[in-house]
């Protein structure tokens, strides 16, 4: 990791101002970029965030041994997006 830290901290720091950094979830990512850019703001990437969410909730749905196929799929589906019928098996839950 101190290789890394210290090729990127090469960059001057003048280039390092106002930096914006959009990276994976992983720590190691937020470690390097905080040590040389302390003051950027990280994004983190929507699709790693989604996938992190996605496993939550099946792990959450496992855990509350809800079997229905269809229940994952009402689970991720946006409540707006749900007819009356959907809205009621997901309260049943």
């Amino acid at each position: 990791m101190t290789k890394v830290v210290r090729k990127v901290g090469s960059i001057p720091s003048s280039t390092g101002y106002g930096v914006e950094v959009s990276i994976d979830i992983l720590a190691g990512f937020a470690y390097v970029i905080r040590k040389v850019f302390p003051n950027a703001r990280i994004v983190y990437d929507r699709f790693h965030v989604m996938q992190k969410v996605i496993k939550e909730f099946d792990r959450i749905r496992r855990q509350s041994r809800i079997t229905d196929k269809g229940a994952k799929r009402l689970i991720l589906k946006n409540r707006k997006d749900l007819n009356e019928e959907e809205k009621a098996k997901l309260d049943s839950y």
